[in-house]
């Protein structure tokens, strides 16, 4: 029997309600226990209750969606979403709904994990400015970087330009960019920042901005998820949880192709479990010949749960602009010791004991190791002293890529491009600059 759109949509419906993704309620609160228990396992106690392991299993469905279904299992999933009594009805009356069922669960998963990263709406200042300091200044390094490939690609030419910044926050990148740039061209230029903290980005972006000779009234905020770009340039369904929420749509129309350079430093991109609606949205906006610079964050935890401990040390992830190696081993126990160290507060015996381990084992499961070692290294903690940190700073799991995925999505989406860099990579030490890597994207 021939479906029609009306019982496609309700079915539609249906796998996202089961998956907890329909409302604006919290994911653990919508989602029932069983499909719950698979994307989020020790969420039902809380943040401090669950504490660690409500944030180091924090939202399997915020990993990237050509990778998710390593970490969680579509069967599984099927299983008990055919369960849900809206759905059972559906699929009892339209067994050919059956057949679209893991389609429909895959478009689900990616508005769970949309709702997933909902978090950052409410988050404060500090949380950033913990990630700046844990990350040993890195991130300001980063961002000083882009500003100089932005300043050497406007030249010396003073006209006006408009530069798109997405996930600004309290707006480290946006401002690093303009701050590399003389004030000849600061006064003509017009800066859209889009995040959906408006209230941070009003209270800290704008006027830093100002302060800078940028002119108030070049400044437009987009208060919402760049998948609201996404939305309205028809690159992808509006996430039913976002129905009744403004998109803004016209503010985003109107900057196709009129947009000179789009930034990203750790930003919404680590949100964007599906690369391609967000990188259409971004050719779009852009002028011919425009450039998109993202920098972020990814190693190989993101890729798989389990990774060959000896295949680590001799893959290339990426290299330095002076062409060293930096191997997956680099990138990977420098992203955990950010982890470990940094956002739980962990002494130096909990990742001098992962990277112990990590070396003694053929096979490795992070998932597993923290499962194992966390009872211990709680107390390692407390032995020093240490605080709780139940924030989003330590919410472990997001759409985090190595740079050769964010290359080939570029490729993919016909950029001109060159492979990734990682200007602050130190191989064969503990450092974020080794996990930090750098594209810069040309619009042909």
């Amino acid at each position: 029997m021939r479906i029609n759109a009306r019982t496609r949509a309700k079915f539609r419906g249906a796998v996202v309600g089961a998956l907890g993704a329909r409302t604006k309620k919290p994911l653990s609160r919508e989602t029932p226990k069983s499909i719950q228990q698979i994307f989020h396992p020790h969420s039902r106690g809380g943040p401090m209750a669950a504490y660690p392991q409500y944030q180091m299993f924090h939202e399997l469905s915020k990993l990237p969606a050509e990778r998710v279904f390593r970490f969680v299992k579509m069967d599984q999933i099927k299983a008990e979403v055919l369960k849900q009594p809206g759905v059972a009805k559906l699929v009892a009356k339209n067994p050919e709904l059956a057949k679209e069922l893991e389609q429909a669960v895959k478009a689900a998963v990616r508005e769970r994990g949309i709702k997933g990263g909902k978090f950052w709406i409410k988050a404060p200042k500090n949380y950033i400015d913990k990630i700046v300091r844990s990350g040993k200044g890195k991130p300001n390094a980063m961002n000083d970087k882009t500003g100089e490939i932005i300043a050497s690609i406007f030249g010396k030419a003073i006209k006006p330009r408009t530069i798109l910044d997405i996930g600004t926050f309290s707006g480290g990148t946006v401002n690093a960019v303009v701050n590399k740039l003389p004030m000849e061209q600061r006064q003509l230029l017009n800066v859209v920042l889009v995040d959906v903290a408006g209230k941070t980005v009003r209270e800290h972006a704008i006027p830093a901005l100002v302060a800078l000779g940028v002119p108030r009234q070049n400044i437009k905020l987009i208060p919402a998820s760049f998948y609201s770009a996404a939305v309205s340039l028809g690159e992808m369904k509006r996430p039913l949880h976002e129905s009744k929420q403004k998109l803004f749509l016209n503010q985003f129309k109107q900057l196709v192709g009129n947009v000179d350079a789009i930034t990203a430093g750790a930003a919404t991109i680590n949100f964007a479990t599906d690369l391609k609606p967000y990188l259409r949205s971004i050719k779009s906006l852009l002028k011919k010949d425009g450039v998109f610079v993202n920098w972020d964050w990814g190693s190989a935890e993101s890729m798989r749960p389990t990774v060959r401990s000896a295949a680590l040390k001799k893959v290339p992830i990426g290299f330095s602009p002076e062409g060293r190696m930096v191997s997956h081993y680099d990138a990977y126990v420098s992203f955990m010791n950010f982890w470990l160290t940094n956002a739980f507060g962990y002494p130096e015996t909990v990742i001098n004991k992962f990277i112990k381990d990590v070396n003694v084992s053929r096979k490795f499961n992070s998932f597993k190791w923290l499962e194992e070692n966390t009872a211990w290294a709680e107390n390692e903690r407390r032995k020093i002293g240490k605080r709780k940190v139940a924030g989003p700073l330590a919410f472990r799991n997001r759409a985090y890529r190595t740079p050769s995925a964010m290359y080939r999505a570029a490729v993919a989406q016909g950029f001109e491009t060159e492979r990734p860099v990682f200007p602050l990579a130190k191989p064969g030490a503990l450092d974020t600059g080794n996990v930090n890597w750098m594209i810069i994207m040309k619009k042909k």
